[in-house]
């Protein structure tokens, strides 16, 4: 990946880092992140198929069924 995607990805999720990383240690710590996410299989789903019948419109979640 490139080093400013990589940058835009640990601001977005907020990953802390030093300020001058070098992009492999930019790479193992988005990683490490990305691989510690989790994701609830019931609201992908619901937001997949919501999204693909409504087109442009997002669902927001948390749902409350």
């Amino acid at each position: 990946m490139d080093i400013s995607t990589l940058r835009k990805y640990a601001r977005v999720h907020k990953i802390k880092s030093k300020s001058k990383v070098n992009k492999e240690e930019l790479a193992a710590s988005v990683s490490r992140h990305f691989a510690n996410q989790s994701v609830k299989e019931l609201d992908a789903i619901t937001c997949f198929l919501y999204t693909v019948h409504y087109k442009d419109s997002v669902l927001r979640l948390p749902l409350h069924i």
